[in-house]
């Protein structure tokens, strides 16, 4: 009971067992752990009827690793401290802390390196003459379980994430269409093809992946892409992302897992809006363009959200009222019609810049088709009387 076994995790931290009952941990980096709480805490939910909804899990595992483990309704997580070394395998050790509490503490530390000193209902966190003692929770909690999913798709963690920002705004808020309230994606030979729609318009985009078994797409609600986003970004850029689908969808990357539940709704059949019509053709600077609509924005107001543009040769103009904005653009054709000013502005704040963008005009009644890149976007006209 007064012998203490001192272990070292090279990078990352150390601890010591002093018995049964306490157990010290040397933080080695304060920002890898600040930045970790601050990850899991997006995965817990503040004023839950479910009081494990709101707490982290710190777990010592026989593996080396340092986790931090978190549920809620939607999704959960099992993400690792970066910078772990190899450890003597002991029994676990795991404590439980409120989120907004731990983030709290572990976010004002400016000293390179902490220490936690855990005993049965107490933690206590010291730096430099700084010392917090915090009450763990005695609560009911279960560990996420391993990534364990046979068939996968690896991505590039940066390129998954820009696609699926890429076309998150594109979703249904409500109004009874579950099966436009999420994003859906699908594996077409080395591409990760992802699209969404909200009845008014549709986008599809893409990136590379590797397909391992038989994995054929997944859906991702569009109330959890902020778990995705979180868990994502905080993946080493080194390491490659394993998304694997059943009725969640399975996120791993490293050592660190996430799941997310899905609905299940009918993906809707986009198909056979998604081809580029035999139609006029205009090209045009996504960044001039998008300056253009920001201002027609700020003169629209909530009842009259429709832009005018009309195309004359090698002039776009853009118009609201009596406010008119011109552009320089190619084209051979003449021709206008009205569209949503925000959905097109909320598209454009997500093009690169400087970004040659390609508009197909069919008819005042036939969707406009925007183009760039992988990208393929298109809205439905206002009808304006």
């Amino acid at each position: 009971g007064d012998q203490m076994a001192d272990y070292h995790l090279p990078g990352a931290f150390s601890f010591s067992t002093l018995g049964s009952s306490s157990m010290l941990i040397e933080i080695e980096s304060s920002k890898a752990m600040a930045h970790a709480v601050k990850v899991a805490s997006r995965f817990c939910e503040k004023r839950s009827n479910r009081p494990s909804w709101e707490l982290i899990m710190f777990e010592l595992s026989p593996d080396g690793y340092l986790y931090a483990h978190c549920h809620n309704a939607r999704s959960e997580l099992r993400l690792v401290v970066p910078g772990n070394g190899t450890l003597t395998p002991i029994d676990k050790q795991r404590f439980l802390m409120r989120s907004e509490l731990i983030a709290n503490v572990v976010g004002a530390c400016e000293e390179p390196s902490m220490l936690f000193s855990v005993s049965e209902s107490t933690l206590t966190v010291r730096w430099a003459g700084t010392e917090y003692e915090l009450i763990t929770s005695d609560v009911e909690f279960t560990s996420v379980e391993p990534f364990d999913c046979r068939s996968y798709a690896m991505l590039q963690p940066r390129d998954f994430l820009e696609t699926i920002r890429r076309v998150a705004f594109c979703t249904d808020d409500g109004g009874g269409k579950y099966n436009l309230d999420s994003i859906y994606a699908a594996i077409d030979g080395d591409d990760l093809v992802v699209e969404a729609s909200d009845g008014r318009s549709a986008i599809r985009t893409k990136c590379k992946c590797v397909k391992l078994g038989n994995i054929k797409g997944f859906e991702i609600p569009k109330d959890a892409v902020k778990y995705l986003d979180a868990f994502v970004a905080a993946s080493p850029s080194e390491s490659m992302l394993q998304v694997g689908f059943d009725d969640r969808v399975h996120l791993r990357h490293g050592n660190s897992t996430a799941r997310i539940l899905v609905d299940s709704g009918k993906r809707p059949d986009l198909d056979r809006f998604f081809k580029i019509p035999d139609a006029n053709e205009v090209h045009v600077d996504s960044s001039e363009l998008l300056a253009a609509v920001n201002q027609i924005y700020s003169l629209l107001d909530v009842e009259t959200m429709g832009c005018r543009i009309d195309v004359d040769n090698l002039t776009m103009k853009l118009s609201a009222g009596k406010s008119t904005i011109t552009l320089n653009c190619m084209s051979q054709w003449t021709f206008g019609l009205t569209i949503d000013c925000q959905i097109l502005r909320t598209f454009l704040s997500g093009t690169p810049a400087n970004t040659e963008i390609c508009f197909y005009f069919v008819g005042d009644t036939d969707p406009l088709h925007i183009l760039y890149g992988e990208t393929h976007f298109l809205v439905m006209p206002m009808q304006v009387k």
